[in-house]
């Protein structure tokens, strides 16, 4: 059954088929495998589209170093964290060596910026997939209604 919609819903009906796992039977289970497999390589394209560049790598690497640096550290030695952040020992002089670091990686932090919008559009572009149809008489009675909402798409009456 061919089926159009953006990448990032095809994206979220793989993850979401995923879910299904403790789902049994031969042919239920075979079409949400070969589903999966053709879903897959629309996650394979995103994710190749989105890998960063070995220019932006270097900037994380040496932006990441800044932090460990500047943080401040428990008795322990272990880096104070707080709402998922460095507690940062020197602000104002970490913000001067941030700075630092954005301008002598421009280029690199506006290419990723560039992949960004470009791995969004692509996300959100839509594309048409012919994906295998799941007869209802196949589909295991254990199935739960949030399970048969990811399967809907897919059941064919």
């Amino acid at each position: 059954m061919k089926i159009t919609k953006s990448r990032k819903e095809f994206i979220n009906l793989y993850q979401m088929l995923g879910y299904l796992g403790e789902l049994t039977g031969a042919r239920f289970t075979y079409t949400i495998s070969k589903n999966k497999e053709i879903l897959k390589n629309v996650v394979e394209e995103i994710q190749k589209t989105a890998e960063m560049h070995e220019n932006y790598r270097e900037y994380e690497k040496e932006r990441v170093e800044l932090n460990e640096k500047y943080t401040k550290r428990d008795k322990d030695g272990n880096p104070e964290i707080k709402d998922k952040n460095y507690v940062i020992k020197d602000k104002a002089k970490f913000d001067e060596e941030v700075e630092k670091l954005k301008e002598k990686h421009k280029d690199a932090i506006e290419e990723r910026e560039q992949q960004r919008k470009e791995v969004e559009e692509l996300a959100n572009k839509e594309i048409t997939l012919d994906l295998k149809t799941i007869p209802l008489s196949i589909v295991p009675d254990k199935v739960t209604v949030d399970q048969m909402d990811v399967l809907s798409i897919l059941i064919k009456d």
